[in-house]
């Protein structure tokens, strides 16, 4: 029993050693949420077992949470930029692991982590987080980290002009630095509204662009259903960009998300003021609107057309055809759905998914680059693709554990 005792005694006179020495490093401790964070620590003993953990709440009041073991180097440093995990929720090397992999709650298996509220988003928005280690199962260092989820300097303004129901972010100092700033018309997807849009331009803002989040159903004025919807919203923002006086009118582009991508490219194809687009998992094909009050509340929902442009119907395919052509890949069975896209005055980037199910967007970036390489489009267009990634794709280090980015 003494020797039991002794020994207890020994490991722990061991870990407060560690613990005196040891040192938690993390920096940038507040930074933008794309921002990525070097974690390291110095003082260990030497081949020591450490377990980092990482917590946060979202905007919901849900604890998110990682955890990764690793071994001290003979130095007694630890560096996530050059280690990997032995166990944990991730096992690359990887120094942003800690976010990437954050888990839900027990009891909440396939929780999406919420990055924003639905009742927007304050102007000193932002996450924080707690990072611990600890060594034999005592802490022996911490720190907290804040991810803004908006630049410092970024100013807003409310649109609510006829149609146009759209968000303004740009960097404070654009209206008085005398300059002409490139531009970008930010439309969300089949969820509707603005906030997804809203989260985006945000984002752009905070990167140095002027961004107009700019909804275009399924708030204020606009049309309920994703049912003939007019792609005038996108023609008012982009004439209201080119008024503003720290734009510069030929440096407007377009980014959207899913079907906000496909309504980018249809309005650029259309509109040739646009001179960029990111289509982001946004088909090139156009498919079945949705009519939410048809339940399920899918693209099977109506046979329909999703959009209408100088009063008539954009062409579309039925779900069953896309589905057949996925299968086959009969071009000829969507070939009057595909988008003009070779019309657009300036580079297309298509952002795709290879594991994407709802939009099958790896499929749809091969059918607008081969349309774009058929009629010689002569812009610089490419593709990001990643291939086990699912439908939906944001920007920065949020939790990838379930289905934010598997759809």
């Amino acid at each position: 029993m003494k020797t039991i005792t002794a020994m207890c005694l020994v490991l722990g006179l061991l870990v407060t050693a560690v613990a005196s020495a040891a040192t938690l490093e993390a920096h940038p401790q507040t930074a933008l949420f794309d921002e990525p964070v070097s974690i390291a620590m110095h003082g260990l003993e030497h081949d020591v077992k450490v377990t980092l953990t990482l917590t946060t709440k979202d905007v919901d009041g849900d604890v998110w949470s990682s955890h990764a073991d690793f071994f001290s180097s003979p130095a007694g440093t630890l560096n996530l930029s050059d280690t990997a995990p032995f166990s944990g929720t991730y096992d690359c090397v990887d120094p942003m692991g800690l976010f990437w992999s954050m888990q839900p709650p027990k009891g909440k298996p396939t929780l999406t982590f919420q990055v924003f509220p639905t009742n927007g988003l304050q102007p000193d928005a932002k996450e924080t987080y707690r990072l611990t280690a600890s060594v034999g199962g005592k802490e022996i260092g911490s720190t907290t980290l804040v991810r803004l989820l908006v630049g410092p300097v970024v100013s807003r303004r409310k649109i609510r002009e006829g149609t146009l129901y759209a968000n303004l972010y740009y960097p404070s100092g654009f209206e008085h630095d005398g300059a002409k700033h490139p531009a970008v018309i930010v439309l969300g997807g089949s969820e509707g509204g603005i906030e997804t849009a809203a989260f985006v331009a945000r984002w752009l803002a905070s990167h140095g662009f002027v961004a107009l989040a700019t909804a275009w159903y399924h708030i204020g004025p606009l049309p309920k259903d994703m049912v003939r919807v007019p792609i005038k919203p996108v023609q008012e923002a982009l004439g209201y960009l080119q008024k503003l006086p720290f734009v510069n009118p030929d440096a407007i582009g377009a980014w959207g998300g899913s079907w906000g991508g496909t309504l980018a490219l249809l309005s650029a194809a259309h509109f040739n003021q646009i001179h960029a687009i990111v289509s982001a998992l946004g088909p090139v094909t156009v498919g079945n609107g949705l009519d939410r009050g048809v339940p399920p509340a899918d693209y099977r929902s109506v046979d329909a057309s999703p959009f209408v442009y100088d009063g008539k119907p954009v062409p579309f395919v039925t779900y069953q055809v896309y589905q057949k052509f996925v299968t086959t890949r009969d071009r000829s069975l969507i070939d009057k759905a595909i988008l003009p896209i070779w019309r657009v005055r300036g580079p297309i980037l298509f952002i795709a998914g290879g594991d994407d199910k709802l939009a099958f967007s790896g499929i749809e970036a091969s059918v607008g680059m081969s349309v774009l390489k058929a009629h010689h489009h002569p812009y610089p267009d490419r593709v990001a693709y990643y291939p086990n990634a699912g439908h939906l794709i944001f920007p920065g280090y949020f939790p990838t554990s379930t289905v934010l980015l598997k759809m």
